[in-house]
């Protein structure tokens, strides 16, 4: 399965853990919201690589209705 996903401004807590929630879809167009708790790049790259990827990491766009509104109980 391969999904693209945007990150958002939305931060939740699932299981004590701090979440930044993520929206996108997968490649039959569903719909998904991930739950992201940590994000790295693999190690060895080119410091250049690192420091655009932190860069777009900030940019954050504001959840949509659905995300602000998903109860955890759904959270699998």
């Amino acid at each position: 399965m391969r999904l693209t996903i945007q990150n958002t401004t939305k931060m939740v807590v699932i299981n004590g853990v701090p979440a930044r929630v993520w929206e996108g879809v997968d490649e039959a167009g569903t719909e998904v919201l991930c739950f992201i708790t940590r994000l790295a790049v693999k190690e060895g790259q080119d410091p250049a690589v690192y420091r655009e990827f932190e860069m777009s990491l900030k940019e954050c766009r504001a959840p949509s209705d659905a995300a602000l509104v998903f109860p955890n109980r759904m959270v699998l």
